[in-house]
């Protein structure tokens, strides 16, 4: 049977396309191009929810949960319109509206920002992946079905399967780059805006593309009006901007955090700069003296309590390098180490927060576990901070075994002290309750102090301090006319409001902090 007689040549449901190799190439550079753009869209739209919501396993739970389902649909939605309508030209206008809406991404955010940002930890972060990516996700998933029947009809749909494969090799060959990209390159060297904005550009520019692929030649209307929606896409984009305060001096987003460093004066007039981490603040000091300014930050004098003296110490998570640098002013000789994931925050303190004044503070940008892992040396205080305020704990560095591991790092006479935000009774106590019974499990006592001891249901800063000895006869026997440190001692909680050792503990295997956060902050 020759060509003319193959009952698939007269299939009027075949699109025409061009029998070339370079219309191939076009069309296998088209998958790859729009699977890197799914995956920069994905991951820097984090970078959109984590100033609201933070960046917990809620909120990537979210929007990896809406794409999915966004690209799912977007399958079907290809197939059906390739069937309908079979053509290069079904692909150029699909490219150019997936352009469009990742354009919207940004300003969308911006308009939505305040709508959603009350809606709590779990709808907030569904409902504005829905609003802000799902199009985006139909769009670009619906590129592959649509790219898999053009393949096929250049081989006269004689390797159906083959096209297929290709389709799907060069679409995750693409994430794969658009993942390394965004994480590796675009989000430390770029903000969410600009790639927002050359990513939506890049897409658009792919229907272009599309239609050399095809042979076509768009007419004037369908020229007209793709170029006026992305003319309008792009008005609006530049039009709409987040609002912008002067009081910011510096801010930057990486792959961990929106970092901002911003000034505020306080009631008395002193000028404050503080170091905020998406949307909480972790940390700050007086611009002039470089006193502390938050409440919580004076807890490392508790060191002066309950060690002889202080050789080494230890501090993970960097926030503004306050408590660091007031240790090392105090014992000049110790060598203390600041421990914080994001090169950015470590950026942060050398710029704005006198880091590089302090020669016995030395900072590493790493993850806590590693470097405690690695670190070859004891220390006589080591202090958990790496939290990012109330709405993210890092899973693991709440856990038995991550206990465990700081225990084996302490000095005989070591305190482990750590900051949790969690009230001490009542229905948002839960997150306490847990952490306190984990430290007991492997530390021999456990002392707690409270911001607002009297307000025992109100969520605030507790300092858990954890020892293999008992730490009551150094507190007790206290004596000093340190105003500031007698009363931090005041704030200690009596053994009667104490967790009981009945329940739960989290470990690496089975750990729901994250849970543990998102109700606490619902009720």
């Amino acid at each position: 049977m020759d060509r003319d007689q193959n009952p698939l040549s007269a299939d009027p449901h075949r699109p025409v396309v061009p029998d070339r190799f370079s219309t191939r190439v076009y069309l296998c550079l088209i998958c790859f191009l729009s699977g890197a753009a799914v995956m920069i869209v994905e991951i820097t739209g984090n970078r959109l929810l984590a100033p609201l919501f933070g960046n917990s396993m809620y909120t990537w739970t979210a929007l990896i949960g809406v794409i999915l389902v966004a690209i799912s649909l977007g399958g079907y939605l290809g197939g059906w319109l390739v069937d309908r309508k079979p053509g290069a030209g079904m692909l150029s206008l699909v490219l150019i509206l997936a352009g469009v809406s990742t354009l919207l991404v940004y300003p969308l955010n911006t308009l939505l920002h305040d709508t959603v940002a009350d809606m709590g930890l779990i709808a907030g972060p569904v409902t504005l992946s829905l609003c802000l990516f799902a199009v985006p996700g139909v769009l670009l998933g619906a590129v592959s079905p649509i790219t898999v029947r053009l393949l096929s009809s250049v081989s006269q749909d004689r390797h159906i399967g083959f096209s297929a494969g290709t389709v799907g090799l060069f679409g995750t060959l693409g994430s794969f780059l658009g993942t390394f990209a965004t994480g590796f390159v675009l989000l430390p060297s770029f903000g969410a805006r600009t790639i927002f904005l050359t990513c939506g550009i890049g897409v658009a520019l792919l229907a272009a593309l599309a239609l050399i692929a095809g042979g076509l030649t768009p007419g004037k209307r369908a020229f007209a009006s793709a170029t006026a929606a992305i003319l309008v896409a792009l008005g609006f984009f530049l039009v709409v901007q987040p609002a912008t305060d002067p009081n910011v001096l510096w801010q930057h987003s990486t792959f961990y955090h929106d970092v901002k460093v911003f000034e505020k004066a306080d009631a008395r007039g002193n000028r404050n700069r503080y170091l905020m981490l998406d949307s909480t603040i972790e940390g700050g000091q007086q611009v002039e003296t470089g006193n502390l300014v938050l409440g919580y930050q004076s807890y490392w004098k508790l060191a002066e309590v309950l060690l002889a003296d202080v050789r080494s110490a230890a501090f993970l998570g960097g926030g503004a390098f306050g408590m660091p640098q007031h240790l090392s002013t105090r014992y000049p000789e110790a060598k203390v180490a600041v421990v914080d994931i994001d090169p950015a925050v470590i950026d942060a303190g050398r710029r704005y927060f006198r880091l590089d004044q302090y020669p016995g503070v030395h900072p590493y940008a790493m993850d806590a576990r590693t470097f405690l892992r690695t670190a070859g040396e004891s220390y006589d205080l080591v202090f958990g901070d790496a939290y990012n305020g109330v709405r993210y704990i890092p899973a693991h560095l709440t856990t038995r075994e991550f206990f465990q591991q700081v225990r084996s790092r302490l000095a005989p006479d070591g305190v482990y002290m750590m900051n949790l935000i969690s009230s001490v009774s009542g229905p948002r106590s839960e997150l306490f309750q847990v952490m306190y019974r984990t430290l007991k499990a492997v530390f021999e006592d456990v002392e707690v102090f409270a911001a607002q001891p009297r307000n025992s249901q109100t969520a605030q800063n507790l300092i858990l301090v954890a020892a293999d000895h008992r730490l009551g006869p150094s507190l007790e026997g206290y004596r000093s006319t340190d105003f500031q440190t007698l009363l931090l001692l005041r704030t200690r909680l009596p053994r009667r409001m104490h967790p009981s050792g009945n329940g739960p503990v989290l470990t690496d295997d089975h750990n729901p902090v994250d849970y543990l956060v998102a109700q606490q902050l619902s009720l």
